[in-house]
C-alpha cells in the first residue's frame, strides 16, 4: 500500500480520486491539503510516499514546492490540463505527469513509475540499516587474524592505519608505526576491512 497526499477542494481532484480508486487500488489517500505550502509538512506528518499535485497556472509557491520535494527526495505526480507543464515535470524529476482529462493508461504509467522509485528507496534504506547493524557488530570484534610469513598475528582493527600492496603480499601500517607483512594480497584485505569503514583510494 502506498500512502498518498492530495491537494483538496478542487473539482478535478474528485475525478482523480475516482480514477485512483478504479485503477490504482494500491494507492491510499492518507491526507488532503488546501495549499502548496502545506504539502512538505503534511508529507512528513502523515508519512506519505507520494504526492499528487494538481496545477493549472504555475505560481511562485508552486515552483518553491517542486524544489522542496526534489531536495527531500519525495515522489510526486503532476496533474494538469496544461500539456506544456509536462516539461516542468521532467525538469524537476517528477515521477510522472498526468494530462486531464485523466486516462487509465497515463495514470497507470505515472503511478507505476512512482511505485518503482518508492520500492527502490525502501530497498536502499533497508540495506543501509542492515549495513549499519553489521558494522556495529563488527566493531565489537576488536581483533582480526592476519596471516604473516611466520604465522598468524591478531591485531585490533582500530590500530590499522593503511594497507599497501607489495607484489602478491600486503604491508599493514599501524598506529604505533609497526609494519606487518602479510601473505594476503590487497584484494583479500579489501574484502576483510571494507565492512569496518576502510576504502581503497588506489589500486596499490
Amino acid at each position: 500500500m502506498i500512502n498518498a497526499l492530495l491537494l483538496e477542494a478542487r473539482e478535478q481532484n474528485i475525478h482523480l480520486e475516482h480514477a485512483l480508486q478504479q485503477y490504482c487500488p494500491q494507492i491510499q489517500i492518507c491526507h488532503k491539503v488546501n495549499t502548496y505550502d502545506c504539502i512538505p509538512k503534511a508529507t512528513y506528518q502523515h508519512a506519505a510516499d507520494l504526492v499528487f499535485i494538481h496545477v493549472k497556472q504555475p505560481c511562485l509557491q508552486y515552483y518553491t514546492l517542486l524544489e522542496q520535494l526534489s531536495n527531500n527526495d519525495i515522489e510526486y505526480i503532476l496533474v494538469s490540463d496544461n500539456r506544456d507543464l509536462a516539461y516542468e515535470a521532467l525538469k524537476h524529476a517528477a515521477a510522472g505527469f498526468v494530462l486531464q482529462p485523466i486516462t487509465q493508461k497515463e495514470l497507470l504509467t505515472a503511478v507505476n513509475a512512482a511505485e518503482k522509485n518508492i520500492r527502490n528507496k525502501h530497498l536502499v534504506n533497508n540495506q543501509k540499516g542492515l549495513l549499519s547493524k553489521v558494522n556495529k557488530q563488527l566493531h565489537r570484534q576488536d581483533k582480526i587474524g592476519i596471516p604473516t610469513m611466520v604465522g598468524l598475528d591478531f591485531i585490533q582493527v582500530d590500530e590499522i592505519v593503511r594497507c599497501e600492496c607489495m607484489q602478491k603480499c600486503t604491508i599493514l601500517y599501524t598506529c604505533n608505526q609497526q609494519k606487518l607483512v602479510s601473505s594476503y594480497n590487497l584484494g583479500e584485505f579489501r574484502k576483510l576491512l571494507e565492512p569496518y569503514g576502510f576504502f581503497s583510494p588506489h589500486k596499490s
